[in-house]
């Protein structure tokens, strides 16, 4: 923004040289922004405190033209991805299946990470039900957030 200003004034500085003084003028708010610059390319999405707190499900459809879409449900503590299926279409019904599966083999998760959308609305409906069968009752059973959202 420095950068843009310095120029329409009608000087040629380069990112670096402003970047320099900035530092001399103002020593404590360059560093906040420096850290703040690393915050934001480095963020934590969650912290799981062990495996079966959260389940992260995503999914992925730059290949939708094609008629393929990827789904990956992974544990949050230890980023192990549990299942990834593809399917042609983003569908409820089949996503709920592979859920399924996982709970019978993996057991109950204390709240399941869902992106907005309807595409997991079964697995969702299922785990509100599922709510005071969990080991931490003192969490969500699910959240949905945006995919760049922090959640705790």
């Amino acid at each position: 923004m420095m950068t843009g200003y310095v120029r329409s004034k009608g000087l040629t500085l380069s990112g670096r040289q402003v970047s320099k003084s900035l530092q001399r003028v103002n020593p404590v708010n360059h560093a906040r922004r420096r850290e703040d610059t690393v915050r934001r390319r480095n963020p934590v999405p969650y912290y799981a405190p062990y495996h079966g707190n959260k389940l992260h499900c995503d999914q992925n459809e730059k290949l939708g033209m094609y008629g393929c879409t990827f789904y990956a449900l992974s544990d949050g503590c230890s980023s192990r991805i549990v299942k990834l299926f593809s399917m042609p279409k983003k569908n409820a019904v089949i996503i709920y299946a592979h859920f399924r599966e996982i709970l019978l083999h993996e057991g109950i998760w204390d709240m399941v990470r869902v992106d907005h959308g309807t595409e997991a609305c079964l697995m969702l409906f299922v785990q509100n039900l599922l709510r005071n069968e969990r080991g931490n009752l003192g969490c969500e059973p699910y959240v949905q957030t945006q995919s760049r959202q922090v959640c705790v």
